[in-house]
């Protein structure tokens, strides 16, 4: 699979995110850039597991001063390829 870029999360945890991914969320999150993304992932402002599947999926929260809004990356554990997957961005 052809992947974005791969880095390590807070806790050393190697994360990436897929091209195919990144078309999702730069089509229905334009304002969204990768750096953010790798930001939010890097230097959280808290991480929750997911509501609907909190053994799976992480919730990366950043707060971004100048824009005045957290975001949110949704991080999937994938048990097969041992690393987890940036799957969603969204603002709120």
């Amino acid at each position: 699979m052809s992947t974005l870029f791969e880095i390590e999360d807070y806790r050393v945890r190697k994360v990436c995110l897929r091209k195919k991914d990144w078309l999702h969320i730069s089509f229905f999150h334009p304002e969204v850039s990768v750096e953010e993304i790798k930001d939010a992932i890097i230097c959280p402002t808290s991480v929750k597991p997911s509501v609907n599947s909190p053994e799976s999926v992480k919730c990366y929260y950043r707060y971004n001063k100048v824009k005045k809004r957290y975001l949110l990356a949704a991080v999937k554990c994938s048990k097969s390829e041992a690393f987890w997957h940036a799957r969603s961005f969204i603002n709120f």
